[in-house]
C-alpha cells in the first residue's frame, strides 16, 4: 500500500487523503503571524502509558532521507525491545507518525543482526531479532499539508512491540550519536514544505512537517557579495535583513529591499566579525518590532553549497539545522564525503578520505589520524584546488618497535595542523550525504572500522578489534562462557597468557614465559590481545580477547598464567593449573575491604566464583598475603615468592641498561625521572594535576621526564608531549624504566613497591592524600607514616624538595631499609624460578598458615 500510495502524483495522493487533509486545516488556527503550530504532547498523566513506556528498551540507529526506485521516502533503522530478562522474541510490530490523535504507519521490515545484542543488558536473552526499517513515502507527508501558507505539525515517532505479554508502544528511548541519528536533518519535501527530524529527551525523535514563512528562492555569495531572493507569507513584514551569529549576540547588517512579491537582499562580507564560535551566522528577517524569521532553504544540500563555490577563502553557504541558511565565515575547512578501506600495492589497508577543502595545508605530515596515544600522518595528500584526497596506514610501526602492527583500538579523529605546533588544528566534518550513512562498518582482516562524528560534527574513526557482530556483547559471553564451562574437553599442552586483559604481553606472565622457554619446554604459547595490535613474543600465538578461539584456548590450555580478573563464568577444569600473579602490592583497598562502596552478595558471590578457580595466588611479600585474604576471602594456596616481572632489577647489566637508554633516545649523561601516577575512580585520563615543565625545568641540567599512565587510561589519554617530556605509557616493560630512572615521582600506585627494589629514591606527590585515603578509596596503612621518600601535597612543596635531591635518601634512609625489608624481602632475581616450580610440579612454597 505505501508503495502504491507513493507512486501517485501528489495532487490524486490528497484527494485519497481528504479527511486527514481536513482534520489538519481544522487544527490551523490563525494568530497575528497566521502561523499554525499543531504541537502534539504526550499525556503526562496517563500514569499506566508512562509505565509501559518505561518498560520498553529502544534505540534510533539511523535516520536518513532518501530516494529508492524514483521515490523519495524517510528511513528509520533501529530496535525495540521489552526491558527485562524474562521475554525474549520480541519484534517490531509498527512504527507510526502520531499527529493529533492519528497514526501515520511506516512500513516495517524486521532485521536480524547479532549487533543488536550490544545494545542489551540482560546477558541471557538474544535480541538479535528485536530490529526493523521502517520506511514512510514523501508522498503521505505531502497529503497532510494544509493549504495555508504556513503551517507546522509536529509528533514523536512511535514503536509498538510485541512478544509473549502482548503489545507494548512506547518513543525511542536512545539513538546512537555517532551517526545520523546524532544529527537529524530535514528536506524540501515539494510545495514549499519541509519535512524535519528532532530529538527530545522524553519524546525521542520528532516528525515535523511545515512550510515556513521566509524561503530563499536563490542565493549565491560571488566573492565577498551575499544576493538572495526571498519570499515571505504568514503575514510576516520585513523591514530589514542581518546575519545573526549563532549563540552569539554578534549581527552583520544586510541591504534589504523589494521586488515585485520578493525581498531582494544583498551585502558586502567583508569584515564580517568573527562569532565566538566556529558555526558561523544564520540569515534571518527582521520586522519593525525587531523579531525574526531565519531563512530556510527548501532545495538540496548540495545545491545550497554549490551556490557559494565562487566565494572568496573564509566564506561559504551552509545547510544548517532545520535547513536554516548559514553563512561559514571559517578560513579553513575540510569537509568528508567519503571514507573508504583499500587495498595499497604491498596489499596493506590503508583509510582513504576525500572531500573539499580550503585554505589546508598540502604537506601529508600535517595531516594526522589521532587517537589514543597514536598520531599517524597520512602516508599520501593531494589537494587539488578545493578538494583533496588522504590516505592513512592502518598498519604502522608502533613506538620503540619495528614490528608492523594494525593501529591500537582507539576513537581517531582527522586533525589538520595550520602551522608547525599549532595548537588548535582543524577537524573534518562529515557532509550530509556522508551523514545519512553513518554509523558505517568497513572490515580488514586485522580490524573493524566504524566511521561516526562526534558531539562537535567531527569525522571519528573507531578502530576495534576485527570480531563479529555481537561478538563483545553480554549475550555472546553469556553464551560462550556456558558452552566452554559445560562442554567435555581434554586439556592441550599449552599455556594461555594474559596481562591487563591482553592490552600488553609483559608484567609478571611475560617474566614467567621467559623462564618456561630457558627451561626449553615445548608448550604451545598463547596469549590474550585484546587487539592486533598487541606485538606478542617470537614463537607465540595471539588470540584475540572474547572470541570463540579465546574460549576455547583458556577452557582447554593446561596451564593459565593471569595478573587480572578472568570472566565469571570459567571454570577451571581437573588437572589445569591457574597461576593468579596479580599486579601490585596493594597500598589502596581492594575487594571486600574498598571503603564506601557496597560489596553486597551478588558481588561476593562473583568474586567468591572467581577466587577460587585459582590454583595459585602470588604475593610479592607477606604484607600482600594477609591482605589478599581480606580483600577476597581467598582460601587457596598463595606463594609468597616475590615478583617475577622485578628479577630484572637484580640481575640487569650495564649493556642491557644502555640498550634501553638508545630505545628511548636517552643520553647516558641526562638525568632521568619517572613519574608513574595512579588511576582515580572515575577519571580516565591520566591524573594531571602535576606541573609536568615546571618539575623538569627544577632538576636543572639535562634532564628527561618520563611520564607512565595507568593501564587504565590507555584508551582515553591522549598523548603527553613537550620539551624534555617522553610518554612511556605504551612502552612494553615498566621494569625497564625503573633500571634507567635516577628517582620516581608516584602517588599512590603499586609501582613503589617495585621500584624500591632498585634502592633509588622516590617522592610521593599527593596533592589528595586526604580525599584518597579517606573517602574515595582507603588505604592498608598510613602512607606519610611509613613512604620510604617525602609526601608532598603541592607542585611547590615538590620543586623546593628536589632542589635538594641528594639529600632525600640521607633523610629516608632509615625508612628505606625497613620498607625493603617489609616489602621487598623475597625479590632476589629468582621469582619467577619458583613461580615456574610451583606452576609444573610439587613445590614447598605456599603459605603454610592459610586456612584449610
Amino acid at each position: 500500500m505505501a508503495g502504491d500510495s507513493a507512486a501517485l502524483p501528489v495532487r490524486l495522493a490528497r484527494a485519497g487523503r481528504s479527511r486527514l487533509v481536513n482534520r489538519a486545516r481544522r487544527f490551523a488556527r490563525s494568530a497575528r503571524s497566521r502561523v499554525s503550530r499543531v504541537r502534539i504532547e504526550m499525556d503526562r498523566g496517563n500514569g499506566s502509558a508512562q509505565q509501559r513506556s518505561a518498560e520498553l528498551t529502544s534505540r534510533l540507529g539511523r535516520v536518513s532521507w532518501l530516494e529508492v526506485d524514483g521515490v523519495a521516502q524517510l528511513r528509520l533503522e533501529g530496535s525495540a525491545w521489552r526491558r527485562g530478562g524474562e521475554q525474549s522474541g520480541s519484534q517490531i510490530s509498527a512504527v507510526e507518525w502520531k499527529i493529533d490523535g492519528e497514526s501515520i504507519p511506516f512500513a516495517v521490515r524486521p532485521v536480524t543482526s547479532a549487533a543488536l545484542n550490544d545494545q542489551s543488558l540482560v546477558p541471557t536473552e538474544d535480541r538479535s531479532s528485536a530490529g526493523f526499517i521502517a520506511t514512510l513515502p514523501v508522498s503521505r507527508l505531502l497529503a497532510l499539508a494544509p493549504t495555508t501558507d504556513v503551517f507546522e505539525l509536529r509528533g514523536p515517532v512511535m514503536i509498538t512491540v510485541s512478544d509473549q505479554q502482548g503489545l507494548l508502544e512506547g518513543p525511542f528511548g536512545k539513538r546512537d550519536v555517532s551517526g545520523s541519528a546524532g544529527q537529524p536533518t530535514a528536506l524540501g519535501l515539494g510545495d514549499d514544505c519541509l519535512g524535519q527530524l528532532s530529538w527530545h529527551s522524553e519524546r525521542g525523535l520528532l516528525l515535523t512537517l511545515t512550510r515556513r514563512a521566509a524561503v530563499a528562492r536563490r542565493i549565491r555569495i560571488s566573492a565577498t557579495t551575499l544576493q538572495a531572493d526571498v519570499t515571505v507569507a504568514g503575514g510576516f513584514e520585513p523591514v530589514g535583513a542581518v546575519l545573526s551569529g549563532i549563540g552569539t549576540a554578534v549581527t552583520h547588517p544586510l541591504t534589504f529591499g523589494r521586488a515585485a512579491e520578493l525581498v531582494r537582499i544583498s551585502g558586502d562580507l567583508t569584515g564580517l566579525p568573527a562569532p565566538e564560535r566556529p558555526s558561523g551566522f544564520q540569515l534571518a528577517l527582521v520586522d519593525a518590532a525587531g523579531r525574526r524569521r531565519r531563512v530556510h532553504w527548501t532545495g538540496s544540500a548540495d545545491a545550497l553549497r554549490q551556490s557559494s563555490a565562487g566565494a572568496e577563502a573564509g566564506l561559504a553557504l551552509r545547510y544548517g539545522p532545520g535547513a536554516v541558511i548559514q553563512v561559514e565565515t571559517a578560513p579553513v575547512r575540510a569537509d568528508v564525503d567519503s571514507v573508504d578501506v583499500v587495498r595499497a600495492d604491498d596489499a596493506t589497508p590503508r583509510l582513504v578520505i576525500t572531500g573539499g577543502c580550503r585554505g589546508v595545508p598540502d604537506d601529508p605530515k600535517s595531516w594526522q589520524l589521532q587517537g589514543g596515544r597514536r598520531r599517524e600522518p597520512a602516508r599520501a595528500l593531494q589537494v587539488d584546488g578545493d578538494s583533496y584526497r588522504a590516505e592513512f596506514d592502518l598498519v604502522g610501526n608502533p613506538e620503540w618497535s619495528d614490528q608492523l602492527r594494525p593501529l591500537p583500538s582507539a576513537t581517531y579523529r582527522l586533525m589538520i595542523d595550520l602551522t608547525p605546533g599549532s595548537d588548535a588544528p582543524a577537524t573534518a566534518a562529515p557532509q550530509q550525504r556522508l551523514i545519512a550513512e553513518l554509523p558505517r562498518v568497513l572490515t580488514t582482516p586485522q580490524q573493524r572500522v566504524t566511521v561516526g562524528r562526534g558531539g562537535s560534527g567531527e569525522l571519528e574513526i573507531a578502530l576495534d578489534p576485527p570480531l563479529p557482530d555481537g561478538a563483545r556483547s553480554r549475550f555472546s559471553r553469556y553464551r560462550l562462557g556456558e558452552l566452554y564451562s559445560n562442554r567435555p574437553m581434554e586439556l592441550a599442552d599449552a599455556v594461555l597468557f594474559t596481562s591487563f586483559d591482553g592490552t600488553a604481553a609483559n608484567d609478571n606472565p611475560r617474566a614467567i614465559e621467559r623462564e618456561i622457554l630457558r627451561r626449553g619446554s615445548a608448550l604451545r604459547r598463547l596469549w590474550t590481545v585484546a587487539d592486533l595490535s598487541v606485538g606478542t613474543p617470537d614463537g607465540s600465538e595471539p588470540v584475540l580477547l572474547w572470541s570463540e578461539e579465546w574460549w576455547q584456548a583458556l577452557a582447554s590450555s593446561r596451564f593459565v598464567v593471569t595478573n587480572c580478573w578472568m570472566p565469571t563464568r570459567f571454570r577451571r577444569r581437573e588437572g589445569q593449573q591457574v597461576l593468579q600473579t596479580w599486579h601490585g602490592t596493594p597500598l589502596k583497598l581492594l575487594g571486600y575491604d574498598r571503603l564506601g562502596v557496597k560489596r553486597g552478595a551478588e558481588y561476593r558471590d562473583k568474586t567468591a566464583r572467581e577466587v577460587a578457580q585459582w590454583r595459585f595466588l602470588i604475593a610479592q611479600n607477606d604484607f600482600s598475603s594477609t591482605a589478599f585474604r581480606s580483600a577476597y576471602d581467598y582460601r587457596g594456596e598463595i606463594l609468597r615468592i616475590g615478583y617475577p616481572r622485578n628479577d630484572v632489577l637484580t640481575t640487569a647489566t650495564d649493556d642491557y641498561r644502555a640498550g634501553v637508554r638508545r630505545r628511548l633516545g636517552i643520553d647516558d649523561s641526562e638525568f632521568v625521572v619517572l613519574y608513574t601516577p595512579t588511576w582515580r575512580d572515575g577519571l580516565r585520563t591520566i591524573f594531571a594535576d602535576l606541573d609536568l615543565q615546571a618539575t623538569r625545568r627544577a632538576i636543572g641540567g639535562r634532564a628527561r621526564m618520563l611520564v607512565r599512565g595507568h593501564t587504565n587510561t590507555i584508551r582515553h589519554s591522549g598523548l603527553l608531549t613537550g620539551p624534555g617530556l617522553l610518554d612511556v605509557t605504551m612502552y612494553p616493560e615498566v621494569s625497564d624504566l625503573y633500571l634507567i630512572s635516577d628517582l620516581m615521582i608516584t602517588d599512590y600506585s603499586s609501582t613503589m613497591f617495585d621500584f624500591s627494589v632498585t634502592g633509588k629514591p622516590m617522592i610521593f606527590y599527593s596533592p589528595d592524600l586526604d580525599d584518597y585515603a579517606g573517602r574515595r578509596r582507603g588505604t592498608y596503612f598510613d602512607l606519610a607514616a611509613e613512604a620510604p621518600g617525602p609526601v608532598v601535597r603541592t607542585t611547590g612543596e615538590l620543586l623546593d624538595t628536589l632542589g635538594d635531591r641528594d639529600g632525600i635518601a640521607e633523610r629516608h634512609g632509615d625508612r628505606y631499609a625497613a620498607w625493603q625489608q617489609k616489602f621487598n624481602a623475597y625479590d632476589d632475581g629468582h621469582a619467577a624460578e619458583r613461580a615456574v616450580d610451583a606452576l609444573f610440579g610439587p613445590a614447598d612454597l605456599s603459605d603454610a598458615d592459610h586456612p584449610d
